[in-house]
């Protein structure tokens, strides 16, 4: 998905941000740093490019208004330009033209209102790079997750244990 420029730089043909919150700070030392190390991966698009970001994130529109990259939005309403977003039970899309529904949210493994943008987020980048929309829907239905990320233990007298050692934050 990156095409190096000059050694060192990338110029990305899709890029994605999904959201900047204080969980690395002690990494990064402060919100601003950390946000605009994120804003980096941006600088170097073009208006043939695409960024995936999230839908009513304030910061990050913000952060983003001044790069010439195309937006792809990503989240829980209607975004009424391209993107991908949960309604009514339905991952739905618009993109280059076309529109509809990718797959209904209970067709996907992955638990939980994160998992959700994180799939909308994915499958819009995907979009954006000739991946055509059976193909998106394909992986999204087949698609278990990782090791450690709200994985099913077991399930014992109608409790859940759940395994999320990979978890950044609570």
């Amino acid at each position: 998905m990156a095409e190096p420029m000059m050694a060192g730089i990338i110029q990305p043909r899709v890029a994605a941000v999904l959201n900047v919150t204080p969980d690395h700070l002690d990494r990064h030392g402060s919100m601003e740093r950390y946000a605009g190390l994120k804003a980096r991966l941006f600088q170097r698009q073009t208006e043939d490019d695409f960024r995936v970001q999230p839908l009513g994130d304030r910061r990050i529109e913000l952060l983003l208004r001044t790069m010439k990259s195309k937006p792809l939005w990503f989240g829980f309403a209607d975004p009424t330009g391209e993107g991908v977003w949960e309604e009514g039970g339905s991952l739905r899309y618009r993109f280059a033209g076309r529109s509809g529904v990718l797959i209904r949210r209970a067709e996907a493994s992955l638990p939980g209102p994160h998992n959700t943008e994180n799939m909308a987020a994915a499958s819009a980048a995907a979009l954006a790079v000739g991946i055509p929309e059976r193909a998106v829907a394909a992986a999204l239905r087949e698609f278990r997750g990782l090791p450690h990320r709200l994985t099913l233990v077991a399930e014992i007298d109608g409790v859940k244990y759940v395994n999320d050692s990979k978890a950044t934050n609570v």
